[in-house]
């Protein structure tokens, strides 16, 4: 009798424990579908496209992010694609998208973008200097910026 006590006790026990066990899990699960929609959008945006892996640079009065795909393993890509969106604070939009086989982007000013591309084989005179590879995004007026209008 004192037998089937026990059992009948560790029985229940065991069944208390894994519902709570259940509930624990279920409860965890909610609240971090309740923090993705807490995330600002431009961290949704880069989450779609670039899972974790991901850096986001304010200009100085963070009305503009440049968002940008950045690799944790560095190691297994030696040189990893430059993937980046801006994004507009105020009007919560992505403004300007680029996709580069290999390169470097940050801000020049508060209004100006540099993007520096990486030429896998360099080719022609050697007077050219690296500058000439990768362009200056304006988000003002929303164009690229040629050599000739890179200092304004």
């Amino acid at each position: 009798m004192i037998y089937f006590r026990y059992i009948i006790i560790r029985k229940i026990f065991f069944f208390i424990f894994l519902f709570l066990f259940i509930d624990a899990c279920s409860s965890s699960k909610e609240k971090t579908d309740e923090s993705q929609s807490d995330l600002p959008t431009y961290k949704k945006i880069a989450e779609e496209n670039y899972d974790s892996d991901y850096k986001a640079e304010f200009n100085r009065d963070s009305t503009y992010i440049i968002v940008y795909y950045s690799p944790k393993n560095k190691l297994m890509s030696l040189n990893p694609p430059l993937k980046f969106f801006v994004y507009n604070a105020g009007s919560k939009r992505v403004i300007f998208r680029d996709n580069l086989a290999n390169g470097q982007v940050k801000w020049k000013n508060d209004y100006q973008l540099v993007v520096t591309t990486i030429p896998e084989i360099v080719k022609g005179n050697e007077e050219e200097n690296s500058e000439s590879f990768g362009y200056t995004y304006d988000v003002i007026t929303g164009r690229k910026l040629s050599g000739q209008d890179k200092d304004k």
